[in-house]
């Protein structure tokens, strides 16, 4: 009953084909590396493989009680990004990996979709982007279901139970309609606090590329002290449409007199600053889910490129803030984007695979 004053208690559940039970009711299982399995369904283990390199490993973990089947699948990363390799070093608890967990909802639809109906069982599938080398997690159920439960504020938009995922620093909720569970991975990466604190209360809304996607920004854009066509990437000596100057900056025709004699490293390093803004706004402005720094960061690069009217109307973003688009995954939406002037370029589809490759596994690099 979604009014229920409380949660209901699980002694008992099946953990993949392993019985749990003991007297009082479960809150919480820790889950090592062999707790797990290899995935079962030979879909959606090609759908994983194909959209993440070898470098990965796909497992899987079931969990059953009552009439309700949930399905975890876990994508673990076999090497560490460099943003979490200082951190890494310092942190005593490496078998909770490191980074984050990340929720693929695009994934989770596919599943859900082409599932056959169920008459028997109620059954879930969740998809997760793990922290690299995880050997170790932390389940816990039935967490603070009461507390949503007694606020009268939030009655009317009430789902019965939520989906949490924690991390040491943060935490996303995502609601769904039968169960409360948690997956805990208490792996902070920049310091040793283990509690779990409110992502919303705790950490800022990344608003800012990072330096690291600086770098790989402007390493894809290359800096150019003259003018020049973008169309074809000669120097022009007069103003022409699609005239391009420092770090990919479009020059305005109001603007020829200012930059048509060229500019110096350190005006290039400014005009970039200055160009960002826009673009960080529009990701900041677009997105209602949290990001990480990595998916902020891909994002505004892919939004640098194609313009912010376009990165606004994208299915990119729609998919990411849980729209129906026409594509089915992130990746198709991401990958569209690969035409000038209606003609499929392969330095396009060079750049989205860098951006995706940045989005999904925090990876810095150019093709």
């Amino acid at each position: 009953d979604r009014f229920q004053k409380d949660n209901l208690p699980v002694y008992n559940l099946l953990l993949n084909s392993e019985r749990k039970e003991q007297d009082k009711a479960l809150d919480e299982l820790n889950i090592d590396q062999k707790d797990l399995k290899d995935i079962e369904d030979i879909n959606i283990l090609n759908q994983f493989r194909k959209d993440f390199s070898k470098n990965h490993e796909f497992k899987q973990l079931n969990l059953s009680f009552d009439t309700n089947l949930i399905k975890l699948y876990f994508i673990i990363p076999k090497n560490i990004s460099k943003s979490y390799k200082d951190a890494y070093k310092k942190f005593e608890k490496k078998e909770l990996g490191a980074g984050y967990f990340k929720e693929l909802h695009e994934y989770d639809k596919i599943i859900r979709n082409s599932l056959k109906d169920n008459k028997e069982l109620n059954e879930y599938h969740f998809s997760f982007l793990a922290p690299a080398k995880m050997k170790n997690l932390k389940l816990q159920i039935a967490k603070g279901l009461d507390k949503i439960l007694e606020d009268e504020d939030r009655k009317q938009d009430l789902f019965v139970c939520k989906f949490v995922v924690v991390n040491g620093i943060g935490e996303n909720r995502i609601k769904t309609k039968n169960k409360d569970v948690n997956i805990n991975n208490d792996n902070a990466t920049k310091s040793n606090n283990n509690e779990n604190i409110n992502y919303s209360d705790t950490q800022e809304k990344i608003t800012h590329l990072s330096n690291d996607g600086k770098n790989l920004l402007k390493s894809i854009e290359k800096l150019r002290l003259k003018p020049y066509n973008d169309q074809n990437g000669k120097e022009i000596t007069s103003y022409v449409k699609g005239a391009t100057i420092g770090y990919g900056h479009l020059i305005g025709q109001n603007e020829w007199d200012l930059y048509k004699n060229g500019i110096t490293l350190q005006e290039s390093d400014k005009l970039f600053e200055s160009d960002l803004l826009p673009f960080e706004n529009a990701v900041k402005n677009s997105i209602n889910p949290s990001l990480m720094q990595n998916e902020f960061d891909a994002l505004v690069i892919l939004c640098f490129n194609i313009g912010i009217n376009n990165f606004k109307n994208s299915s990119v973003i729609k998919i990411i803030n849980g729209e129906k688009t026409s594509y089915k995954t992130l990746k198709e939406a991401w990958m569209a984007w690969n035409k000038s002037q209606n003609k499929v370029m392969q330095g396009l589809i060079n750049r989205r695979n860098s951006e995706y490759k940045l989005y999904t596994q925090g990876v810095y690099e150019k093709w």
